[in-house]
């Protein structure tokens, strides 16, 4: 881009950035591209399957992140609730941790960072079949604890992680990692694969 002093003006100063924007995009779209593999794909099959079965068992699935992970959260409580029972009669019920925002801050200040998903489903006493846990870098802590957390109790854990931390993915019944360390390009993977829960009906 051009600094304040350049001579560049009107009509060839827009069709400058726009070249700039465009390559920029079609880059993100190519970089987006390659990175569905099959792994990916596979997985990504898998924990949807498994978001399917709850919904068609009425199962409750609970949903936690940190930062834009937990704006992502939200977005899917809202399509799996509202956008399934429109199209569908029947909702996905689905509950985000942080809702009570006032419970979750005094968690985060008082306690331990590490424990704060774990923290929030202990003190409501809410009971739920399966855990969705999001992590755009692979590495939150409070994500991890929870999925262990999950396990311990026999709660079924999908996790939708970023990063190339495959020890990580590990610790969840169904990992689907996208293998970028690009947080933007994750999440709009993560954003996809919630709408797909709702287009794919």
């Amino acid at each position: 881009f051009p600094s304040h002093d350049s001579k560049v003006l009107g009509l060839d100063l827009f069709l400058m950035i726009e070249r700039k924007l465009m390559h920029s995009f079609r880059s993100y779209l190519k970089n987006f591209e390659d990175l569905s593999d099959d792994n990916l794909i596979i997985s990504w099959d898998a924990a949807t399957k498994i978001l399917v079965n709850a919904w068609k068992n009425d199962s409750i699935v609970f949903v936690a992140g940190n930062g834009g992970n937990h704006l992502n959260a939200l977005h899917f409580a809202t399509d799996w609730t509202k956008s399934l029972q429109a199209k569908t009669s029947r909702p996905l019920v689905t509950v985000v941790m942080g809702e009570n925002i006032g419970l979750n801050s005094a968690i985060e200040n008082d306690l331990n960072h590490e424990e704060s998903i774990q923290k929030y489903v202990e003190f409501l006493g809410i009971k739920f079949d399966i855990f969705l846990l999001l992590t755009a870098g692979g590495t939150s802590k409070n994500i991890l604890h929870a999925a262990k957390y999950a396990r311990k109790n026999n709660i079924l854990t999908i996790g939708l992680l970023g990063g190339t931390h495959h020890n990580n993915a590990a610790e969840f019944d169904f990992p689907v990692l996208v293998e970028s360390d690009d947080i933007q390009t994750v999440e709009d993977y993560h954003t996809m694969f919630g709408h797909s829960i709702v287009t794919g009906k």
